[in-house]
């Protein structure tokens, strides 16, 4: 039979953290799913601590990667080998309280309209010490699709919700993540066109908040391309233009009625009034750079 919940966690040069991952994952009250680590190529030794994980535990399998071929694709490719009906992602830094997974499959099994359901968070240090919460909010229960689209797109938040429990089936009707900066953005706000998310108030989800994070060490969006894809690193990015794009393409794919499709594509214009500068400052970018080399 296979489980209930696939938890992919991808890494790459991750072992200061990956044990505490895996333990607070092995440790959930719910014990219904199976663990896939797929390691990007790591060469601090990622990917034999995964493998000891796996001779001690039947439901760690792990898969081994001999060169980084970017986050977006050991993101994706960890979803594409799960077997549950529900499926989440684990970032290697993050923590997990006891019951979370428990909560989050009793919500969606108690609310069928619902394609994600998540926790509340707390942010925590390397050390696993609670830096202090994380609040934000976002009406993405609203029945109304286009709402929740425009929540999701509009309203500032981290998107920790694509760390949360999600319908497979939902999932794979997605692009999943692409090989560009914000694409975590775009499949939540893919996903909130497909159906509601469900939040529960307790904070279960144990956020690593530390110097390494790749928003950290890549703050501005156009550096962080070669994060999500290593061949794209040279690329002219225009980051804001491409979510932009990627926007108006989910709405374009959702299952929507037509007047739902028109309301969801008109909440593409205050994101324009609002992100006009970042807008503008892509097209700068090129035209800068030209100007300034030798």
């Amino acid at each position: 039979m296979p489980p209930r919940v696939t938890v992919g966690l991808p890494v790459y040069e991750g072992k200061r953290f990956l044990a505490g991952a895996l333990d607070s994952l092995l440790a959930q009250d719910f014990d219904d799913f199976e663990v896939i680590v797929s390691d990007n190529g790591s060469t601090d030794g990622s990917a034999d601590l995964a493998a000891d994980y796996a001779a001690r535990d039947g439901r760690v399998h792990v898969v081994r990667g001999f060169r980084n071929v970017g986050a977006a694709r050991n993101f994706n490719r960890v979803f594409e080998l799960g077997r549950g009906e529900l499926f989440t992602w684990a970032a290697c830094d993050d923590r997990h309280a006891p019951t979370w997974m428990a909560r989050c499959v009793e919500a969606l099994d108690a609310d069928p309209g619902a394609v994600l359901a998540y926790t509340r968070a707390l942010d925590v240090d390397e050390a696993g010490n609670v830096l202090g919460p994380v609040d934000f909010e976002l009406a993405t229960d609203d029945p109304d699709p286009a709402r929740r689209f425009g929540e999701a797109v509009l309203r500032p938040h981290p998107c920790f919700q694509v760390f949360g429990v999600i319908r497979a089936d939902v999932l794979a009707m997605t692009q999943l993540l692409g090989p560009y900066s914000g694409s975590d953005r775009v499949l939540l706000a893919d996903l909130a066109l497909r159906g509601r998310f469900v939040e529960i108030p307790e904070r279960l989800f144990l956020h690593g908040e530390h110097p390494d994070r790749s928003v950290n060490v890549h703050y501005y969006e156009h550096e962080r391309y070669a994060w999500f894809d290593p061949r794209r690193a040279s690329l002219t990015a225009f980051p804001n233009w491409r979510l932009l794009g990627e926007y108006a393409r989910v709405v374009h794919r959702a299952p929507l009625s037509r007047d739902d499709r028109r309301r969801a594509y008109a909440r593409l214009g205050p994101w324009i009034g609002r992100f006009g500068k970042e807008l503008a400052r892509d097209l700068a970018r090129p035209v800068r750079r030209v100007l300034t080399s030798p």
